[in-house]
């Protein structure tokens, strides 16, 4: 009978323990989701200026949780893709879906809008802009319940390269110096070495290569340098922020190789990055006709979601 009521002793035990939690986690949930503290959750506020820049204001829009899950807010904060020639901080489709997820986890979400490429605007306007927005969420946490200790990045495509160099490398960049770090860093099928595009197919290349050259402002033989630095695989070092990484293996556009390059790299460097290849997956996260991609969406967006309260739970 010895064992029997060993067994039930813990058994006991551990039923205590889980109700003493379950009321612990109670109280604290009702202490933070207060009358006042509930005016401000999901809610959005659009077009907030950041920043001025010879070329007009920078906006930013902001999404507030829907429910409270911390004392105070992390963010995530969102570049849009688009070759850094195209593209706006509205947010919708399946980015929508995707967004409404981390709304319901606690999480706010900072949509920034950059300088294009143009003329006149060449790396490292883009990024400088992003720096500056960040700055910008820090600075202004408190009016927000934001904790500043507790910002993320997300990006697709062009915005996945946008946020691994600036959440890696982001105090190089922008008008302001103060410092910052980034908590965790999510791409979404970014580019991540824009000095070799041996894995490109050719007109693939000669795309890139035409991208390149607007967003840099040169050729690789010209501007040798500025590709270099614009690389974030160039920047991967042990001590940078954890980042989780998806690719489809069918992309088209950034080739699934640039991904593995930059995993197989970081891993080398004993980095904490988390890497979810997609099979049947095209740069869109769509499969073609007749077949599934796996994991589909869905299960890509829990991990994610997994990771980044991995991140920002404590």
């Amino acid at each position: 009978m010895k064992p029997v009521k060993i067994i039930l002793k813990f058994l006991l035990i551990l039923s205590t323990s889980v109700i003493i939690l379950a009321a612990v986690l109670a109280i604290y949930y009702a202490s933070i989701n207060t009358k006042s503290a509930k005016v401000y959750l999901d809610q959005r506020h659009k077009n907030i200026t950041y920043k001025e820049t010879e070329t007009g204001k920078l906006k930013l829009d902001i999404y507030m949780p829907k429910r409270k899950l911390f004392a105070k807010i992390p963010v995530l904060v969102y570049f849009h893709g688009g070759g850094w020639d195209s593209g706006c901080k509205n947010i919708s489709g399946k980015e929508l879906e995707i967004v409404n997820g981390i709304l319901e986890a606690g999480f706010a979400v900072v949509s920034v809008d950059y300088r294009l490429t143009s003329d006149t605007n060449k790396f490292p306007v883009h990024h400088s802009d992003g720096a500056d927005a960040i700055r910008w969420i820090i600075k202004n946490a408190d009016t927000y319940g934001f904790n500043k200790n507790k910002i993320n990045i997300i990006g697709a495509s062009a915005g996945g390269h946008m946020a691994l160099l600036l959440g890696i490398a982001g105090n190089q960049f922008g008008d302001d110096t103060s410092d910052f770090r980034i908590r965790s860093i999510i791409d979404l099928c970014g580019p991540t070495d824009l000095a070799d595009l041996s894995d490109y197919t050719p007109s693939g290349r000669e795309w890139m290569e035409g991208v390149l050259y607007n967003f840099i402002g040169g050729t690789y033989e010209e501007k040798k340098e500025a590709y270099e630095f614009a690389s974030p695989i160039n920047h991967i070092r042990k001590d940078m922020p954890p980042i989780f990484m998806t690719h489809g293996m069918k992309d088209d556009l950034i080739p699934f190789a640039q991904a593995e390059k930059f995993y197989n790299k970081a891993l080398s460097a004993k980095a904490k990055v988390t890497f979810v290849p997609v099979k049947n997956g095209n740069h869109y996260f769509d499969a073609p006709k007749n077949e599934e991609m796996d994991p589909p969406v869905i299960k890509i967006a829990i991990k994610m979601l997994v990771f980044l309260l991995k991140h920002n739970l404590f």
